[in-house]
C-alpha cells in the first residue's frame, strides 16, 4: 500500500524540472526496513530550552544558544499552538513584522517568511511545508506545536535533535538503467542525470564518512525486487533516497524532495482541515526526523 506524498524534506529526492516531455517511467515503490514491533514514533512536544548543567555535554553545544521561552499554548482544532512572537523569542528574533497575512521572522542568520491560512513557509529562501496551516487566534498569528517541533526547530538548530553519528549508511537508488531510459530531454536522458548525480552526491557523502550503498553503479538495469534486496542487506542505521527526473514547465527549475507525511498529518494535496486524519503507521514512519 502506498502512503500520500509530502512535499516535505527526504525519503524520494525528486530531480527538478529540467525537462518537457512526459514521465514514462513507472515509479518504484521505495524499499523500508521493517518497524520494530516496540518501537513507536515519538509524540510531538515544545522544544525545551536547554537548562543550565555542570555536566559535561555529550557534543558540542549550537554556536548561540536559545534564550528560554515561557511558552505559553493555545489550543485551536483540537491541537496544541503556539503565537509566533514566542517563536522570535525562543530563536533569539525581533518582534515579527506583520503585513497584512504575511508574518516575518528574521535575524542575522535565518528569514521566515509565513502566511496566515497557508502551510507553506520560506525559510532562507527555500520552499519547506506545514503539515498545518498558519493560524489565527484571539489575534495573534500562531503555528502548530507539531510543525515547530518538527519541521521549524530540526533546521533552525540541527546540533539539538538526534546524534548524527548515528546515521551511519545512505543507500542512493538511481532511477532507470538499461533500456529503461526514462524520459528524455534534446540533451540527456533521465537514467544518465540520476547516474550521474549519484555518483557526485556517494563521492560528497563518502568524504563526510558515511558509508555509501548505490542501487546501480553503471548503465544496467537492476529490477525493483533487487533495489529492495539491496537496502534491506544493509544492517546499520540507513536512509534511503530515491533519485528521479521529472518533467514540467520551461520556467520550473531546482530541486524537489518528498517524504511519507507523519501519521495524523495530511499529505500536502490533502486538507489539513479533515475531521478524521490518517492514523495508519507506515514502517517509513519511524524515521520521519531522520528523513527530514
Amino acid at each position: 500500500m502506498c502512503a500520500p506524498v509530502k512535499m516535505l524534506p527526504a525519503i524520494l529526492l525528486l530531480l527538478a524540472t529540467f525537462f518537457s516531455a512526459p514521465a514514462a517511467e513507472k515509479k518504484a515503490k521505495v524499499p523500508v526496513r521493517q518497524k520494530p514491533a516496540a518501537e513507536k514514533p515519538a509524540p510531538p512536544q515544545l522544544p525545551k530550552p536547554k537548562a543550565a548543567t555542570a555536566k559535561t555535554p555529550a557534543r558540542p553545544a549550537p554556536a548561540a544558544a536559545a534564550p528560554k521561552v515561557e511558552w505559553k499554548p493555545v489550543y485551536h482544532l483540537g491541537r496544541a499552538w503556539v503565537p509566533v512572537e514566542q517563536v522570535a523569542g525562543y530563536y533569539d528574533m525581533p518582534a515579527p513584522k506583520v503585513s497584512g497575512d504575511t508574518v516575518v521572522l528574521e535575524n542575522k542568520m535565518f528569514r521566515i517568511e509565513m502566511t496566515r491560512g497557508e502551510r507553506r513557509v520560506r525559510l532562507n529562501g527555500w520552499t519547506f511545508y506545514f503539515s498545518f496551516s498558519v493560524a489565527q487566534r484571539y489575534g495573534k498569528t500562531i503555528v502548530s506545536v507539531f510543525d515547530l517541533h518538527n519541521v521549524l526547530d530540526p533546521i533552525m538548530r540541527p546540533n539539538d535533535r538526534r546524534d548524527p553519528a548515528v546515521l551511519k549508511t545512505v543507500i542512493i537508488d538511481p532511477s532507470g538503467g538499461g533500456k529503461e531510459t526514462g524520459i528524455k530531454s534534446p540533451y540527456i536522458a533521465e537514467k544518465d542525470l540520476t547516474l550521474d548525480v549519484a555518483k557526485q552526491l556517494g563521492d560528497k557523502l563518502t568524504a563526510a564518512g558515511f558509508k555509501v550503498v548505490l542501487t546501480r553503479s553503471d548503465d544496467q538495469l537492476v529490477s525493483t525486487e533487487e533495489r529492495r534486496k539491496l537496502a534491506g542487506a544493509v544492517s546499520d542505521e540507513a536512509i534511503y533516497i530515491s533519485l528521479r527526473a521529472s518533467s514540467g514547465g520551461s520556467t520550473t527549475r531546482g530541486f524537489e524532495i518528498s517524504t511519507l507525511p507523519p501519521a495524523g498529518t495530511p499529505a500536502t494535496s490533502e486538507s489539513d482541515s479533515a475531521a478524521q486524519p490518517d492514523l495508519r503507521l507506515f514502517p517509513g514512519n519511524i524515521n520521519d526526523r531522520e528523513s527530514l
